[in-house]
This record gives C-alpha cells, sequence and structure tokens, in this order.
C-alpha cells in the first residue's frame, strides 16, 4: 500500500505523483494522470480511498502499456 507522507496537513500534487512515481516506477502514467488532477498547489488531507484511487489509476495505465506492445506484435505477424 502506498503511504503518502503529509506535512502541514496540505500537499502539493507534484509530491503526490512523485510519491507514486517512486511507488510504482510509473513516469509516464503519473504525467498523465497529473495532467488530470484539479489546477491548485495545495491539496488537503487524502483519505484512504482517493490515495488508493489514484493508485489504481497508474497501476491502470501501466498495465495498458504492458499490453500495448504484445498487441502490436500480433498485427505484424
Amino acid at each position: 500500500m502506498t503511504i503518502i507522507n503529509m506535512s502541514n496537513k496540505q500537499q502539493d500534487y507534484d509530491s503526490v505523483v512523485r510519491d507514486l512515481v517512486a511507488e510504482y516506477d510509473e513516469i509516464l502514467g503519473a504525467v498523465i494522470l497529473y495532467k488530470q488532477l484539479p489546477i491548485t498547489d495545495l491539496i488537503g488531507i487524502l483519505n484512504k480511498t482517493e490515495t488508493l484511487k489514484i493508485a489504481d489509476q497508474l497501476i491502470e495505465f501501466h498495465n495498458s502499456i504492458n499490453r500495448l506492445p504484445s498487441q502490436i506484435g500480433r498485427e505484424h505477424v
């Protein structure tokens, strides 16, 4: 499970995305997810559901990227 450290009960989105990238090593997915986040510098404390939702989006994107090469490879055969 991803643990996101919160300082002063607020954290910027850059830090949240960096923590998730460090956990899942998913830079491209995090960049795309980051573009979908609301435009603001600070957020309040993420509850467990919100943290898991962000992590699930990263994992889902990672899985879709991992499937892509095999699908492309089959089309060329």
